[in-house]
């Protein structure tokens, strides 16, 4: 914890500086490890939005998923990079090198940010539809932000006994 304590009080964070955070955190995850499999131990994603440039630019370790919308379900301007053309889509990078990513953003585009426990409690899918198409469709639909993330969370509890979900669920829209 003695190493995010630093990062928290640096008031000046580039890339750069995450990077080397990232880097000396996964040694020492690795050194400590025991498992043999560092990305059950650390799942993290680190973004930097210009919003001059509208780039987008970070690392992500782990299993968070970005889901991409231009606004409205009748803007196909974008692909998802499957066979049917889509508005929204699980992001492509312009530039990815190991853990970094880069991408250019659209005026106006939704990103939805679904943290691994999202991911796990839905096991990809929520109403037989996976969840890159569902979270994709929401956005892209009318709905204001909090509506959609109400609607994700309400279909993640539906069918639950309990209160709490298995594991940590977070859900975050720009």
């Amino acid at each position: 914890m003695n190493k995010f304590s630093m990062l928290k009080e640096d008031r000046n964070l580039d890339l750069s500086k995450i990077e080397k955070f990232i880097s000396s955190l996964q040694e020492e995850i690795n050194n400590n490890n025991t498992s043999n499999n560092a990305t059950d131990l650390l799942q993290m994603l680190a973004i930097e939005i210009d919003l001059r440039k509208l780039i987008m630019a970070g690392y992500n370790i782990g299993n968070t998923l970005m889901v991409f919308a231009e606004g409205n379900a009748q803007n196909s301007g974008r692909s998802s990079g499957r066979s049917s053309e889509r508005s929204f889509g699980h992001f492509q990078e312009e530039k990815r090198v190991g853990n970094f990513f880069q991408k250019c953003l659209a005026r106006g585009e939704k990103i939805a940010i679904l943290s691994p426990g999202l991911r796990s409690n839905t096991a990809d899918y929520i109403n037989k539809v996976s969840l890159n198409d569902y979270i994709g469709k929401q956005l892209a639909s009318e709905n204001n932000l909090f509506d959609v993330a109400d609607e994700v969370f309400f279909q993640l509890k539906k069918n639950k006994n309990n209160d709490f979900l298995k594991y940590d669920a977070s859900l975050i829209l720009i």
